[in-house]
């Protein structure tokens, strides 16, 4: 089916689209690209972002799922310290703090990382509010 946007036609036919366009004077230009040369030019134009490789989007799970697992133990450090630690008779202030603090930048680190790679939670189990 020819379809027109402005005074550009195109036409879908398998793996390729017909462009044509009135080029005045009666002359007609034609153009046949293939569907892998209309992704790289979106993608190149900024309108579809390039696909992740196979490679790529395994070293973005693997990555995750290890940035994941050490914001939970530093959380889990965090609240140990804040209350189950025998600051009454050793001054663990600087400690507690330090691992609140490195606490809430592995929070931020992974704020924007998608669960659904690798299916862990983003916010943490438990807060550090206390310390």
């Amino acid at each position: 089916m020819l379809t027109k946007i402005y005074d550009l036609a195109f036409e879908v036919e398998g793996e390729n689209i017909q462009l044509e366009q009135d080029a005045g004077c009666g002359e007609v230009i034609r153009i046949t690209l293939h569907r892998t040369q209309v992704a790289l030019l979106a993608e190149q134009m900024g309108v579809v972002r390039a696909p992740l490789d196979a490679e790529a989007a395994q070293a973005i799970a693997t990555m995750t799922r290890r940035l994941n697992v050490l914001r939970e133990r530093i959380d889990h450090m965090a609240h140990w310290l804040a209350n189950h630690s025998d600051s009454r008779h050793a001054d663990l202030s600087y400690e507690q703090t330090y691992a609140t603090a490195t606490a809430d930048i592995a929070n931020e680190f992974c704020h924007d990382l998608p669960a659904v790679l690798v299916g862990l939670p983003v916010e943490p189990a438990h807060s550090n509010a206390a310390v």
